[in-house]
């Protein structure tokens, strides 16, 4: 059989680039999906902020509760006095840029526990993106987004 025969799909000199542009695509899907491009577009990032970063962290993101995208071991989350800072690593950072989200933009930290998992959920303010975080990480996050209410309290 000749290779005019076989269908484009078929056609070997086109599935690196076919695998390329599917990657991509559902790259977008999902960026989309979970809410990561609203929140990277309404909290930009900063330089990089002072506290306690964790490398290879997972976390849930999603608009609605029972569908949620699962960022897995793909991310470096710092957490300081001022917020949380969200990036990822390559090759994933061209549809996902960093973001910076302020303490004074959550609106809060709450534990969720399911029967697999105790998760702490971030809301944010005006959107209905949520960000869940467990173990350390999210230990941390509601710690020390307690310690930064508890400053700014008169």
């Amino acid at each position: 059989m000749n290779a005019a025969a076989h269908p484009i799909a078929l056609n070997p000199q086109w599935f690196l680039p076919a695998l390329v542009v599917g990657m991509v695509a559902i790259a977008a899907l999902l960026a989309y999906l979970s809410g990561w491009r609203r929140l990277a577009k309404r909290f930009p990032p900063v330089a990089q902020i002072d506290g306690e970063r964790f490398y290879f962290a997972s976390a849930k993101m999603g608009m609605v509760p029972w569908f949620q995208i699962n960022y897995g071991v793909c991310l470096i989350i710092t957490v300081g006095r001022t917020g949380i800072y969200v990036s990822i690593f390559m090759p994933f950072r061209l549809l996902c840029p960093d973001f910076f989200l302020p303490w004074s933009a959550v609106e809060g930290v709450q534990e969720q526990s399911s029967a697999l998992s105790r998760r702490m959920v971030v809301r944010v303010h005006g959107s209905p993106v949520t960000l869940a975080l467990r173990g350390s990480l999210g230990h941390c996050v509601a710690a020390t987004y307690a310690g930064a209410m508890a400053a700014a309290r008169p």
